[in-house]
């Protein structure tokens, strides 16, 4: 049966390289499946449309990628922006220790004058 072939040979057939390419083979020869139609169906279900020719997959993988440019882009900025908050809270915390050593140095200088 397949079941026996394929445990007796699993050892010496499997290449961790080409761990998906051999799986793909292996389902599409099994079970006679399409990596077309599998590819086209799960376009299908994410474009919620049916898609027919190459420009619609050309169109959805260009939407999903300025999607993701855009994601990019707008994480980039976000990032930047809490980046400068952050350069804006260390300034203020420098500021605020160079005005307490001040005070402390003043604070030491009164008690030499009241002791």
């Amino acid at each position: 049966s397949y079941y026996d072939y394929y445990n007796h040979h699993y050892d010496k057939d499997f290449d961790p390289g080409n761990y998906i390419d051999d799986t793909l083979l292996n389902v599409t020869k099994d079970f006679e499946l399409n990596i077309n139609d599998i590819v086209t169906n799960a376009l299908r279900r994410k474009s919620n449309s049916p898609i027919d020719t190459l420009e619609q997959f050309s169109a959805l993988d260009a939407e999903d990628f300025a999607t993701k440019v855009a994601d990019y882009y707008r994480a980039k900025e976000a990032i930047d922006d809490v980046l400068d908050e952050v350069r804006a809270l260390e300034e203020e915390v420098s500021y605020t220790r160079a005005t307490a050593r001040r005070r402390d140095i003043r604070l030491e200088e009164c008690k030499k004058i009241i002791t």
